[in-house]
């Protein structure tokens, strides 16, 4: 249901906001495998804005995950746009052509026991002001390929 109505909403505008300030995107052990994927046409966008930096508040926080793809995705508005905790276990993750901005504290933060993540082709930047994104990247998981 929620995949027709960002379909529909994609038809009447090239920018589509699929998340706001009350609640952030949980990826859970029955999620493995799943790619969440952006528009493909030149132009359009998927926003992932969370609009909340607050303690926990994270666009995407990854719980034994293994396998998810986010792609060609714009990821804001968090205290961290993608978390995975030590003891999330989220392998093999991969983010690519996406732009992760304007975070509060962690455009990407993986800890320890979530390895084998790729980063590919993304954009990663904070702002001028030492609330805004102060760390783009750090993964503490094993054999990662950025």
């Amino acid at each position: 249901m929620a995949r027709r109505t960002v379909e529909a909403a994609h038809e009447v505008s090239p920018t589509v906001v699929v998340i706001t300030a009350d609640s952030g995107v949980s990826s859970w052990a029955e999620d493995a495998g799943v790619t969440i994927q952006g528009p493909v046409l030149t132009g359009n966008e998927a926003l992932f804005d969370r609009a909340n930096t607050t303690t926990g508040s994270y666009v995407f926080e990854l719980v034994d995950a293994d396998g998810v793809t986010l792609d060609d995705l714009r990821i804001t508005g968090g205290l961290y746009g993608v978390y995975a905790s030590t003891s999330s276990d989220s392998d093999d993750v991969v983010i690519r052509d996406s732009q992760i901005f304007l975070n509060r504290t962690y455009g990407i933060y993986l800890r320890t026991g979530n390895d084998r993540v790729v980063l590919a082709d993304n954009t990663i930047y904070g702002g001028t002001t030492s609330t805004t994104q102060q760390v783009g990247v750090l993964i503490d998981g094993a054999d990662a390929t950025i």
